[in-house]
């Protein structure tokens, strides 16, 4: 290992680190504009540390060039991956004053950032509300625009068409918009630049950099780009222009690309920054140490994925001597059966050791992981967390209670007060009409226009909207805004009194549907409570939440920055869900055995999925499932299982300094038995637990429980 030191002007930092990242840290490019340096790291190899070595690297006394923190622009794709670089960046640097210097945020608030530069009082647009506003056009649905991608596309384009040129423009050849509808839409948006959907923020922000660039821009030097390997076509477009005369670090793992689906492809995005570059200019590094995976898990992922195409060489860790379990199945009952007592067995024997928070189910789709949460669900022992990309109530009925926070923090929305008013009985669109083209007329919100006494208004309007506005001004004046009860019950009983929940029971919900409504309520009350520890002091909680309602960092279970999950959760989230997450034990489920024989892009969705794995993997299969790459290569059960000793060619090349060479990948087709104690001593050391206490009451509780049998049928009946 190679130790590099660096000395900021108020503090001495001591890097700790492999020799490839001691290179990618101290890599001198930076020195200079016009300078590219590729970081290619796979899972565990340290990637975020190293940016952050790197960039205290930059700071300090040692650095051959003169950069201070504000010249350093980092972006990255999501909020949990710019809350980790946030901490460790803390944890390097150690200087709180240092760290909030530095520009380090998503490529969207990035974006943000300079739209604010154009425009005031910008506002995003939810797709929700783009759904809503299409229904004052009365000819919308007649013109077969009701799809989300479509009314998004009309949004957009429909802002920037002359009115006169309508009919030759490419929205009327493609949609064969009626001008009518489209004079319509304009007016219901007054012609607004200053609403974007989350894609055209990227889109005005690309406009801008080309045609106005803000003055702030000049001062970066250098640029750093996080997981380049996720970047779609308008945030490459975006690194582009931020980049030109300035040092380029990005750092990404090609075989963790799964965002196709979003346009990320790594091949066109080097196709579009490499081109700027000398090619004396450009440096390529390789992080090839795994601190994560165990030498076996890192094995059977590089057999998926293929050894030539693995950029993973080596793993820091010894061997557990617990080799994956390719576990087979007759059917998805017999697989869920066999994960919920697995799961139990390893946290009663290991008496909470090993905690329901260590656990992880993974599969492609949600659907999947929704069976399974059911099935847990149902047997009700464990705690259940549910991880998801976006909070799922979004797409339901409840996403109205969004609308709600937006006028309790500001009724002068138009767009929420809206949505809230198309609830109310006897307010339609006729209602909903006359309210918004008058408002805009006079030149006011439509709260102003509503709540005006001095403006004559239709008194059918007045009539249905005046216990809703009333109750709306007294919500706000008594509602505590840094209270998750007080803003619950606030939203709740705004929902009851008018019409969001006769909207929801209108909808003839089953009963199942009825809990997921439950389910969702109460994950809203809990995605505040966790909010409340994580807010800044100088906002509400209820601000706070509508701007990150969003962030991984309150949808998900594990980070860096606090402790937000409970231990007695067990974790359940799709693949795509889970990337930059680890667990010690993962289970995959069957489902994901399809196409990993010929499709390399499924094989780069397991292949995170194996790698979110740091010390057991179960990767388990139908009987009629067969994985090439995988279910050729398997040894012998009666090797692993329950060995104390374990083959000396079991380790050929898959020891703590390499796995390659031509050792096939390893697995075992039962699980390991931890009713001996030597396997759980080993998993819990894997895990940095410590197993020694426990073994009295190991033995203790086998004498209880008798054999592995008897054990087996006393969990199945649990």
């Amino acid at each position: 290992m190679e130790q590099g030191q660096a000395e900021t002007s108020e503090a001495q930092i001591s890097i700790d680190c492999t020799d490839l990242q001691y290179d990618a840290i101290t890599s001198d490019g930076y020195t200079k504009p016009d300078t590219l340096l590729n970081i290619v790291a796979g899972p565990g190899s340290g990637k975020t540390r190293t940016l952050c070595n790197r960039i205290a690297y930059m700071l300090s006394c040692d650095s051959p060039g003169d950069i201070k923190p504000e010249e350093i622009l980092v972006l990255s794709m999501t909020n949990r991956s710019v809350n980790d670089l946030k901490y460790k960046l803390k944890e390097v640097l150690g200087i709180e004053e240092l760290v909030s210097s530095l520009q380090v945020m998503t490529f969207h608030s990035f974006a943000g950032g300079i739209i604010n530069t154009k425009f005031d009082n910008w506002q995003i647009i939810e797709d929700e509300e783009i759904k809503r506003l299409s229904e004052l056009v009365p000819n919308m649905k007649k013109n077969s625009a009701s799809s989300v991608k479509t009314l998004k596309e009309i949004f957009q384009k429909s802002k920037f068409i002359d009115v006169d040129q309508y009919e030759s423009s490419e929205l009327y050849k493609v949609y064969n918009f009626d001008k009518a509808s489209f004079l319509k839409l304009r007016e219901l948006i007054g012609g607004s630049y200053s609403l974007f959907t989350y894609d055209d923020i990227l889109v005005e922000c690309n406009r801008i950099l080309d045609e106005d660039p803000p003055e702030f821009m000049q001062k970066y030097k250098a640029i750093i780009i996080d997981e380049f390997q996720d970047v779609y076509p308008s945030l490459a477009d975006m690194i582009v222009k931020v980049s030109k005369g300035k040092h380029l670090t990005i750092a990404g793992d090609p075989n963790q690309s799964i965002y196709g689906f979003l346009g990320a492809r790594v091949t066109r995005n080097w196709g579009k920054v490499l081109p700027m570059y000398e090619d004396e200019d450009v440096r390529s590094i390789t992080l090839g140490h795994s601190f994560r995976s165990t030498p076996e898990l890192l094995a059977i992922s590089s057999q998926l994925i293929g050894k030539k195409l693995t950029n993973i060489h080596t793993s820091v860790k010894s061997s557990n001597l617990l080799a994956p379990v390719r576990m087979s199945f007759n059917s998805q009952d017999q697989e869920y059966e066999f994960i919920y007592n697995e799961s139990k067995k390893l946290v009663d024997l290991s008496h909470g050791q090993i905690k329901p928070s260590d656990i992880a189910i993974l599969s492609y789709s949600n659907r999947e992981v929704d069976s399974i949460y059911e099935y847990f669900k149902k047997k009700g022992e464990f705690n259940l967390n549910r991880l998801n990309s976006t909070p799922r109530w979004l797409k339901t009925q409840l996403s109205f209670i969004l609308q709600y926070i937006k006028i309790l923090i500001d009724p002068n929305q138009n767009l929420p007060l809206l949505s809230s008013l198309s609830l109310l009985r006897g307010v339609g669109l006729s209602s909903l009409n006359s309210i918004y083209t008058n408002a805009i007329k006079k030149d006011l919100s439509m709260w102003e226009y509503l709540t005006d006494p001095q403006i004559k208004k239709p008194s059918a309007i007045e009539k249905n909207t005046k216990e809703f506005l009333q109750h709306l001004d007294h919500a706000r004046s008594t509602i505590n805004s840094n209270d998750p009860n007080s803003i619950i019950l606030t939203l709740l009983e705004m929902g009851s009194k008018f019409g969001l929940k006769k909207r929801i029971h209108n909808n003839k919900l089953s009963p199942l549907q009825i809990r997921e409504y439950e389910n969702y309520l109460h994950s809203i009350y809990k995605s505040l409570s966790r909010t409340l520890q994580v807010k800044p002091t100088d906002q509400t909680l209820l601000k706070y939440y509508l701007n990150n309602y969003n962030s991984d960092l309150l949808l998900n279970s594990n980070t860096a920055i606090t402790k937000i999950y409970q231990d007695d959760e067990i974790n359940f989230s799709t693949i795509h869900t889970s990337k930059g997450l680890e667990f010690p034990v993962v289970f995959i489920l069957s489902a994901n055995n399809y196409n990993l024989s010929t499709d390399y892009e499924r094989k780069k969705v397991m292949y995170v999925a194996m790698t979110r794995a740091s010390s057991l993997l179960y990767f388990n299969k139908l009987d009629d499932q067969f994985v090439t790459s995988i279910d050729d290569s398997h040894l012998p059960t009666s090797r692993f299982a329950g060995s104390i000793a374990p083959q000396p060619q079991r380790l050929t090349d898959v020891s703590n300094s390499s796995f390659g060479g031509n050792t096939k990948a390893m697995f075992d087709t039962k699980p390991p038995n931890f009713l001996k104690f030597p396997n759980l001593l080993r998993l819990l050391n894997d895990m940095g637990r410590d197993g020694s206490f426990i073994s009295k009451q190991h033995h203790h509780f086998l004498k209880q429980v008798g054999t592995a049998e008897t054990f087996a049928r006393k969990l199945s009946h649990r």
